[in-house]
């Protein structure tokens, strides 16, 4: 049998844009539901998710919106989203800041956190999900309680030939390390491309590029 030990995980929203995914498998998929904690803030704008079975068509992009709603009802595992947030003076109104990291910076905006309770099989699953993609762009998300490599991510659309082009992450975040004086990391929005080689993070939401369609196993 297979036990798991995640039974919620956390995501950490930074101001504008976040492309995010849920390692686990939600409990509640309602994004009405796992997005209340968000909404509360004040500062979650939209929700985006690109459905690459629809592409090229007016059902390619589907959207949740606050107070609106739209046709993007759920969060799933194995699917990337774009958390659209309020830029850093929403944030500083909202209060969610704390001081300048240094003399002359702005001040430092402080994750909104979006828990998702859930696991990372289903209980009484007969065989664990997989994911289909289709040929061209696809959002994606890592199903995965551990950071991997992409080369055992993808491994299913490697061997025996590879059918995936490209992937990028898009890196919005702050990090301070455990260990005292190092150095924090800082990336406040860009395009990231990952190879073979790199490493996939449980919460990041991806880009993928697929040659032909495939099937992603976890």
């Amino acid at each position: 049998r297979v036990v798991t030990t995640l039974e919620a995980f956390n995501v950490y929203l930074m101001p504008d844009w976040n492309l995010v995914s849920s390692p686990i498998i939600p409990t509640n998929t309602s994004i009405v539901n796992l997005t209340t904690a968000v909404r509360a803030t004040g500062l979650l704008e939209r929700v985006w998710y690109y459905d690459a079975s629809q592409a090229g068509t007016a059902a390619e992009w589907k959207l949740y919106e606050p107070g609106v709603g739209g046709d993007l009802t759920t969060i799933e595992a194995g699917k990337g989203y774009w958390f659209k947030m309020g830029n850093l003076a929403a944030f500083t109104a909202a209060g969610k800041v704390s001081g300048p990291m240094a003399t002359g910076l702005p001040n430092t905006p402080a994750p909104v956190k979006l828990t998702i309770a859930g696991q990372v099989l289903q209980p009484g699953a007969v065989v664990p999900p997989t994911y289909t993609v289709y040929a061209g762009w696809n959002l994606v998300g890592l199903h995965s309680e551990r950071a991997t490599p992409v080369s055992t991510s993808l491994g299913s659309v490697t061997v025996p030939s590879q059918k995936w082009g490209s992937l990028l992450q898009y890196l919005n975040y702050i990090y301070f390390p455990e260990q005292q004086q190092a150095q924090p990391e800082i990336d406040l929005g860009r395009f990231d491309r990952l190879i073979s080689t790199s490493t996939m993070q449980p919460g990041r939401g991806f880009w993928l590029y697929m040659v032909q369609s495939g099937t992603i196993v976890p």
